[in-house]
């Protein structure tokens, strides 16, 4: 039966020499899967955080901006993708945290050092964090692919880009950080695809968020031919 099952009605000394097994072997795949799983966070944790950096950067000139309504609305939706991409790698982290913790447990118990019930109360945790971090995923990405369509329609309908250029020249410098921005923010949501596969999840529907993204490049290469032929 699943590990839950297992859990559930341990108690015998044969039933906890069974769950021994089960858990070491359990174990081993945790230990590749972590590893793995910590490169992977750990790269986009610097995207994340370079992103950041980046766009707090472009604020002033955001300010300063004739176009600025648009802007703000495409720049406050962009930080509120970014919260709900960071409050699913802070879940993704806690998970391999646990898990981490559970591996630590099993350890221990190997070498006689740690009982039965605290390694299953170690892997009762980790798969409690597994479940969290598979809710938060959902959460992240139904949330990101929203807010992708919400600044593709505020780039089209505000006429973002084409404004922007003819203020400030086809090679308009806000024009490039604001595709730049959109741009980020497709990066971060093409990373939870990713995370689904990484946690046995089945593969999102990725037709909404592709629509966004050709209506993104549309407007922003739309904008620069037609600056380019006016001149």
């Amino acid at each position: 039966g699943s590990l839950r099952a297992v859990l559930a009605r341990a108690g015998s000394v044969a039933e906890l020499d069974a769950l021994g097994a089960q858990l070491s072997a359990r174990a081993r795949g945790l230990q590749a899967k972590a590893r793995l799983h910590l490169s992977s966070l750990g790269v986009y944790r610097h995207h994340s955080r370079a992103t950041r950096q980046a766009v707090q950067g472009w604020g002033a000139s955001l300010r300063e901006s004739e176009q600025r309504r648009g802007l703000v609305a495409m720049d406050r939706i962009w930080w509120r993708l970014r919260g709900d991409l960071d409050a699913y790698l802070d879940a993704a982290e806690g998970e391999l945290g646990a898990h981490q913790a559970a591996l630590e447990a099993m350890g221990s118990y190997e070498g006689c050092s740690a009982r039965m019930s605290a390694v299953t109360a170690a892997y009762a945790a980790s798969s409690a964090a597994q479940d969290f971090a598979r809710r938060e995923l959902r959460r992240a990405w139904r949330r990101s692919t929203n807010a992708i369509g919400e600044m593709a329609a505020v780039a089209e309908d505000g006429a973002v880009f084409p404004s922007l250029m003819a203020s400030e020249g086809c090679n308009s410098t806000l024009a490039a950080q604001t595709f730049q921005q959109l741009r980020f923010a497709v990066a971060g949501t093409n990373f939870l695809v990713h995370r689904f596969a990484a946690s046995g999840l089945e593969a999102p529907d990725l037709a909404p968020l592709a629509a966004s993204v050709r209506r993104i490049g549309d407007s922003f290469n739309g904008a620069r031919r037609d600056c380019r032929r006016a001149r």
